[in-house]
């Protein structure tokens, strides 16, 4: 029997290996035609995109497919390795390079058209000087008129709602059970949301991992004025991965589109 690890660990280290079972229904080529609404209706002409917290590869291989340059930035190297592997046995490989980052730090060697930033990543910015870290990082990258897209917890639905502990099963070879349990802190604005996710085969228990992801939420004006210190416009928001859905308090995940203002990048 594999080691059973009963302490959590740092995000997306031991999850990862489960990451992709888990989030198997996300319709990420779905998620990509949003994209390029986004890039067809405000874009100039979109051909090198720089995806920050790709993760496993989910938007950035359907992008590749579709003939965009991409460079995928991610801070786990769990994640990435499981993206690498994704790469090797694609076809879109030289439309592809993957690299291990912080998107809070990260300088590239170029600039590109978008910066995108999906599945909630810019919600794993706890801090103020880690979202201003972000966002500064995402202005170096771009060219001027250049595209950033992201989504993000909302809070006027994250307030609506409220953070829920849920439970997960999957049936396959191995049944994944996965418990998830919500630690709200509304002075900071915060869900630090703990997994425990337990697989067995048949009865046997054979793996258990534990993490806790902190996360944050957003209300639009305080984000799109520290989008504009950072030398970003807010063009559009709306219920994510609808268009033309205005935010709402059903609207757990908004996106946010914005542009990088024809001045000088931000140091």
């Amino acid at each position: 029997m594999p080691s059973i690890g009963l302490t959590a660990t740092e995000a997306f280290g031991q999850y990862a290996d489960v990451y992709d079972l888990l989030y198997e229904e996300k319709d990420y080529d779905s998620e990509c035609d949003f994209l390029e609404q986004v890039f067809h209706r405000w874009g100039r002409r979109i051909q090198r995109v720089l995806d920050l917290g790709c993760g496993t590869g989910g938007h950035a291989l359907p992008l590749a497919k579709r003939g965009y340059n991409v460079v995928g930035i991610d801070r786990s190297p769990a994640m990435l390795a499981i993206a690498r592997q994704k790469v090797d046995v694609s076809d879109h490989g030289d439309r592809l390079l993957l690299l291990h980052g912080d998107a809070c730090h990260f300088n590239a060697q170029s600039r590109f058209d978008a910066v995108i930033s999906m599945f909630a990543v810019m919600s794993y910015q706890v801090s103020d000087d880690a979202l201003d870290g972000m966002l500064n990082s995402v202005r170096r990258s771009l060219v001027p008129g250049g595209l950033f897209v992201a989504d993000f917890w909302f809070g006027p639905a994250v307030l609506n709602q409220c953070p829920q502990a849920r439970t997960k099963v999957l049936e396959g070879n191995l049944r994944t059970v996965r418990h998830c349990v919500p630690n709200w802190n509304l002075a900071e604005r915060t869900v630090r949301v703990c997994y425990q996710v337990q697989q067995f085969a048949e009865t046997s228990l054979t793996n258990e991992i534990q993490e806790c992801h902190a996360l944050r939420y957003f209300f639009l004006p305080e984000l799109q004025q520290r989008l504009s210190r950072a030398g970003l416009q807010t063009v559009h928001a709306c219920s994510f991965p609808s268009l033309h859905l205005p935010p709402s308090y059903d609207s757990w995940n908004v996106a946010i589109v914005a542009q990088a203002r024809d001045e000088e990048t931000p140091s």
